[in-house]
């Protein structure tokens, strides 16, 4: 049996937002792609991240099974394998594990240096592993990873630059307000107990002269402040003509807010910014056509996004310095764990062999270059002791 540890990744460096919103998997869809993954035996460990902005298959498995386990990823959302190939990108080995501690890291984000994606791996492992679909690969992998993001965090300048897509989302209504002058700030919150939309909501209230109105659905808000109203989901579309600022962030799989009905309940004429941060889309773009409206999507942010790279290149030196450290341990781990038995019955047969005998040995045994890394070994041993 050999097993290798692989990750299908579809994500917006790579993928427009159509395709992207077609490959997301709701909550209950993660839970029926385990249960088949898992009665069909494809693979040993399994960890789903799907985010606004990626969706991304971590799996240990054998090489043979892995044109069965893309299929069936495409099946899961009634997409035709070829199509899915065409967006798809494999990684193998080493080169799966670097790619999900740059993803854990916030390396590979849309916002460099992010924090929010580390909660969202976080999430994504633990439900994993309640479905019980990770072993030893999949556990020592993620365990890695988020190590490793969070010694980057703490380690390098990119927990000090780097900025939440919540916090962009902020500040670009702040921008807004100040250009069309506006005193007083109405928000609609469409997705406020998610957790990019527990982040704004936050953001917002530490706001002055901003008015939230923030929807309840299947969780209750826990945050009470002077400047926020709770409403229900239902009454969405009748606070539309009172604000200036309109989020939806949800998981929704269908528009939380659709033309007509935007359209029906407009009726004072003013500017409105609208900002769909999710992903499938939760805002219909055909609002585009009304006057006065601005509508941001996930996709805009790249804009803003740029100009705050550049402060952070020096941290994400460090950070991959950080990531080659992690990777090279969690190899050893995993080198270590196949090879136990190996190893258990070396010792076992030279327990009374002397170090002299055994060095001698490997010397006999290795070639030049294989002998060099032994010595350096050595030296490193007695660089350790002084």
């Amino acid at each position: 049996m050999s097993v290798s540890f692989f990750s299908f990744s579809i994500s917006a460096n790579n993928t427009e937002r159509s395709f992207r919103q077609r490959i997301a998997f709701s909550k209950n869809e993660i839970s029926d792609f385990y249960k088949r993954i898992k009665s069909l035996k494809l693979c040993y460990g399994c960890v789903l991240l799907c985010t606004c902005n990626r969706t991304e298959l971590y799996f240990s498995a054998e090489e043979k099974n892995l044109l069965t386990i893309k299929n069936e990823f495409a099946s899961a959302k009634s997409i035709n394998t070829q199509e899915l190939e065409h967006f798809l990108i494999n990684y193998t080995g080493e080169q799966a594990i670097k790619h999900l501690f740059y993803v854990a890291s916030g390396l590979d984000s849309l916002i460099l240096g992010e924090n929010q994606i580390l909660f969202q791996i976080k999430e994504a492992y633990k439900y994993a592993q309640e479905k019980k679909m990770l072993d030893f690969y999949t556990n020592t992998i993620f365990q890695a990873a988020l190590n490793a993001a969070k010694a980057i965090k703490t380690q390098t300048p990119l927990a000090k630059t780097s900025t939440s897509l919540a916090t962009l989302c902020v500040n670009h209504i702040m921008h807004f307000r100040e250009k069309e002058k506006l005193t007083n700030c109405s928000v609609l919150l469409i997705g406020a107990s998610g957790s990019t939309g527990n982040l704004i909501l936050k953001d917002l209230l530490e706001r002055e002269q901003i008015q939230v109105y923030a929807t309840i659905r299947n969780q209750q808000i826990k945050e009470e402040a002077k400047n926020l109203f709770k409403i229900q989901y239902s009454q969405r579309y009748s606070y539309l003509d009172s604000c200036d600022v309109i989020i939806s962030v949800t998981s929704n799989p269908d528009y939380t807010l659709c033309f007509n009905q935007i359209k029906e309940n407009l009726k004072t004429n003013k500017k409105r910014f609208f900002i769909d941060l999710a992903v499938p889309a939760d805002i219909d773009c055909a609002i585009l056509n009304l006057e006065q409206i601005k509508l941001e999507n996930i996709d805009d942010f790249r804009t803003i996004v740029s100009k705050n790279e550049s402060s952070r290149i020096n941290g994400v030196k460090q950070a991959e310095s950080i990531i080659q450290e992690k990777l090279s341990e969690t190899q050893k781990l995993i080198l270590f764990h196949e090879n136990k038995d190996l190893i258990d019955d070396f010792l076992l047969d030279n327990e009374n062999q002397s170090a002299s005998k055994l060095f001698y040995l490997f010397r006999n045994l290795s070639n030049a270059e294989q002998f060099k890394v032994l010595l350096e070994l050595c030296k490193k041993y007695y660089s350790l002791k002084v």
